[in-house]
């Protein structure tokens, strides 16, 4: 029972990124700190406890959708983290708003009682 919040742990993780991006989305002088937020979601991301999750009997869906998901909001940090470099707070926000949607989308669906 002792990893029985790995995936809450990680998803935990990947919102203090979240939170750390989400006020600074027209702070050009914050670029440095979101790029490094999104960077941090990005490696959250790939931990492997998201594959453990769908393998697990907690697990009662297809694993397909559920990982496309977490793709997707993968995707829209590094739109976050490709805009703080390139200095363009309009893809900022457009990857912020990807990430959002994802998220919002998967617990809906996906989240598991803890």
């Amino acid at each position: 029972m002792e990893d029985s919040f790995d995936l809450l742990d990680v998803m935990l993780q990947i919102d203090l990124s979240y939170r750390s991006i989400e006020p600074n989305l027209r702070n050009a002088a914050a670029l440095e700190d979101t790029a490094a937020a999104a960077n941090d979601l990005l490696a959250w991301s790939d931990d492997p406890t998201f594959v453990s999750f769908v393998q697990s009997d907690r697990f009662y869906s297809d694993a397909e959708p559920f990982l496309a998901l977490r793709d997707v909001m993968k995707a829209g940090a590094q739109r976050v983290l490709d805009g703080a470099n390139a200095e363009d707070l309009d893809e900022v926000r457009a990857g912020f708003i990807e990430m959002k949607q994802t998220c919002v989308r998967c617990h809906k669906r996906y989240s598991p009682s803890y």
